[in-house]
């Protein structure tokens, strides 16, 4: 219940207001683009999701370490990062170097991607996946209020109220568990042995 809840929630947040109004009802017609943006969508999903659980079972294994781990990641990641920088920005790359262009807010950028990948690692080997998808889904809730009291960019509304509401009652929901009346054992397979 608590994940078909995150779902509805983050849902709600993210589709726009325009969309939602039925002047503009089309914009859910069936045609080859939008089934062929669906289809990818569903795909990269279910790849998400594998890539998630086979990290999880591989951080989650004891023969080695949460460092080493994330350096293997970050090996493979780099060598394909490399190879597409110097496919496309070779003669770039060569006359002004791997850090043309950066300042301290595009470093600031780097170092929070940074943090935010060791902490996914951290979450997937401390907790599971499903709850990284939950500090996902508030990850963007908070993105939005940060927007909306900081920078300006954003006017929260009722649609993003609800949806937020109701993400962090899934999130509240998954972390508490079943009530206590699911847990009880019902009168007639309760356990013979002695208390």
């Amino acid at each position: 219940m608590s994940l078909l809840l995150l779902i509805a929630g983050v849902l709600i947040v993210q589709v726009p207001t325009d969309v939602l109004n039925s002047s503009s009802m089309h914009a859910f017609e069936l045609d080859s683009d939008s089934l062929c943006g669906f289809l990818a969508v569903l795909g990269a999903t279910f790849i998400s999701g594998f890539a998630g659980v086979f990290m999880e079972m591989m951080l989650k294994k004891k023969s080695t370490s949460l460092w080493l781990r994330n350096i293997q990641l970050a090996f493979f990641g780099a060598i394909v990062a490399l190879m597409n920088t110097f496919s496309v920005e070779y003669t770039a790359v060569m006359q002004g170097g791997f850090l043309q262009g950066f300042n301290s807010a595009t470093m600031m950028l780097v170092f929070t991607l940074a943090c935010g990948g060791l902490l996914v690692a951290m979450v997937l080997k401390y907790a599971d996946n499903i709850l990284r998808q939950f500090s996902t889904a508030l990850s963007i809730l908070i993105t939005g209020v940060i927007s909306s009291l900081i920078l300006g960019d954003f006017k929260p509304d009722l649609k993003f109220a609800v949806g937020s509401c109701m993400t962090i009652l899934a999130t509240f929901m998954y972390n508490l568990g079943l009530p206590w009346e699911f847990k009880r054992s019902p009168p007639g397979l309760q356990s013979d042995l002695p208390k």
